[in-house]
């Protein structure tokens, strides 16, 4: 018998809570993800990932949460670019990616390049994260019932 948690969800926490919670839990979150957007940028300056590498600093962006989807999330979308000469493109990647592989992947989990930015400050941010959305969210949740 699998063993459970005990964690629920945001999205199935909220799902009753009023619009004064979910705009709690909506502006901690994008608190959040400004805070871990900064931390991935000083990894990738401590991994010497600059602008040069095709602005994969500059593309990283995390969708904004609202009271009525609190939900974000955080993407980094740099591709390589298109071949100068028209039918080089390998046929096997056809379809599989917009033109090529999104280097931002490579970058960080290949064995040859293996500079890590994006899930180290998630590891490192995400017990922190957590616990702040989930202190904003109860203390929201408390105020309204008084």
């Amino acid at each position: 018998m699998a063993r459970s948690s005990g964690s629920v969800s945001l999205q199935k926490y909220l799902k009753n809570a009023d619009e004064r919670v979910r705009q709690a839990a909506a502006d901690a979150l994008n608190e959040a993800a400004t805070e871990l957007e900064n931390q991935i940028r000083s990894n990738m300056q401590a991994q010497g990932i600059m602008e040069r590498t095709g602005a994969l600093r500059s593309s990283l962006k995390a969708t904004k949460a609202t009271a009525k989807n609190p939900r974000t999330v955080i993407k980094s979308e740099v591709f390589v670019p298109a071949p100068k000469r028209p039918g080089s493109r390998n046929p096997k990647m056809r379809g599989r990616y917009r033109y090529g592989v999104p280097y931002g992947r490579v970058i960080e989990f290949s064995p040859r390049i293996n500079r890590p930015f994006f899930y180290t400050a998630w590891y490192e941010k995400r017990r922190e994260i957590r616990e702040t959305v989930i202190n904003k969210v109860s203390e929201a949740w408390r105020n309204g019932k008084n």
